[in-house]
């Protein structure tokens, strides 16, 4: 089982507003407040879970989605 820090935003969309949003969303318009983060080893498998307010996140350099992308014209 997957532990979870839950950090919640600061700032949530109002009620009203997100109703509002929500009857034409749109695909790839429409972002929540939040995103899940987690980790993955070998050793340990997925952990060190984290529901946190959506934002940018990093990606280290060797990650295999970073050299696709890159490497597609």
């Amino acid at each position: 089982m997957i532990e979870f820090d839950f950090r919640p935003t600061d700032h949530p969309v109002p009620d009203a507003e997100r109703e509002s949003l929500l009857k034409a969303p749109g695909f790839g318009q429409l972002f929540t407040d939040h995103m899940i983060t987690l980790r993955w080893t070998a050793e340990r498998g997925w952990h060190d879970g984290r529901l946190e307010p959506y934002g940018p996140f990093t990606r280290p350099p060797r990650c295999s989605t970073t050299r696709r992308s890159s490497s597609r014209a």
